[in-house]
C-alpha cells in the first residue's frame, strides 16, 4: 500500500513560464509514501497555514492496492525532447512528466473526483481502491511546451 500526496491547484502562477513550469500542477503527485506516514496537520488540512488557509492545493490519496514501487512512475519529472539536448535544452521542463487526470477520475472514480475538488478538506484523507491497472486508466501525459 502506498499514499500519495497529490496538487489540485497549479501552483505555476507568477506570468513567467520557465518558473511556473517547474511547479507542481493540477494532478501531479507531490510525493509517493508508505502506508501510514504521518502527514502534517497541514497537509491533512486540519491546521489553517496564514498564507494557503487548510493547504487547499493538496490531498491525500491512500492506494490499498498499489505498491510504492508500483507508484514510483507518477513522480519522474519531463524529460527533455532528444532533438533539443545537448546544447539546446528546454527552459520550459514541467515538473511532472504525468499526472492524474480529472478528467478520466470524473467518470470512473467519481467520490475520488469530489475529493478533489472538496477545498473545504471535509476528510483528511480518501481510500482508493484501484489497481495499478486501473491507475494507469486515470494517468496522462502532459504535452511538451513547445521549445525552438
Amino acid at each position: 500500500m502506498c499514499e500519495a500526496l497529490i496538487c489540485v491547484k497549479n501552483l505555476g502562477t507568477s506570468g513567467n513560464l520557465a518558473v511556473d513550469t517547474k511547479q507542481p500542477n493540477v494532478g501531479d503527485v507531490i510525493v509517493i509514501c508508505p502506508d501510514g506516514w504521518g502527514w502534517t496537520p497541514y497537509e491533512l488540512g486540519q491546521m489553517t497555514n496564514p498564507t494557503w488557509g487548510n493547504h487547499p492545493h493538496l490531498r491525500i490519496a491512500k492506494f490499498p492496492n498499489i505498491t510504492m514501487a508500483q507508484a514510483q512512475f507518477m513522480l519522474a519529472p519531463e524529460l527533455d525532447q532528444p532533438q533539443n539536448l545537448p546544447n539546446n535544452p528546454s527552459p520550459y521542463l514541467q515538473y511532472r512528466a504525468q499526472f492524474l487526470d480529472q478528467t478520466k477520475i470524473q467518470s470512473l472514480y467519481p467520490n475520488f473526483y469530489a475529493f478533489l475538488l472538496d477545498d473545504l478538506r471535509t476528510n483528511p484523507t480518501i481510500t482508493v481502491n484501484a489497481t495499478p491497472t486501473q491507475v494507469l486508466a486515470v494517468v496522462s501525459t502532459r504535452p511538451p511546451i513547445p521549445w525552438p
